[in-house]
């Protein structure tokens, strides 16, 4: 199973939307919807932000020959565990989450542009 293929089935388990899907993600619908059918192939930016925000295994989602769908289950399971705890925190605690999780991005993206180097 492909890659855009593995994404919309990700998309449906947690049963969101083109936009929502993309909103969570910080790209624009239109681009998304791109990556989900194929046209635009995916940076391995965006691969690694899916892994981390729907907690999904990197290498099952590149590698064509990983067909087992249930992963995706966990995959909701465990993104409705951290959501229904960062909904009981403050506001200023998930500010707090919300700028840890961009520095974290940040860090993997630098890791990232090296490892191609």
């Amino acid at each position: 199973m492909d890659f855009p293929t593995k994404l919309k089935h990700l998309r449906k388990a947690h049963n969101m939307t083109q936009a929502e899907f993309a909103k969570a993600l910080g790209i624009s619908r239109g681009n998304f919807s791109n990556i989900e059918v194929g046209k635009v192939s995916p940076t391995p930016l965006f691969i690694n932000c899916v892994s981390f925000m729907f907690h999904i295994d990197r290498d099952w989602l590149t590698d064509d020959s990983q067909d087992d769908l249930s992963v995706l289950i966990e995959s909701a399971n465990m993104r409705y565990m951290i959501l229904s705890k960062y909904e009981q925190l403050n506001e200023n605690y998930k500010k707090f989450v919300e700028d840890q999780i961009t520095r974290l991005l940040d860090l993997q993206k630098s890791e990232d542009i090296r490892n191609r180097k």
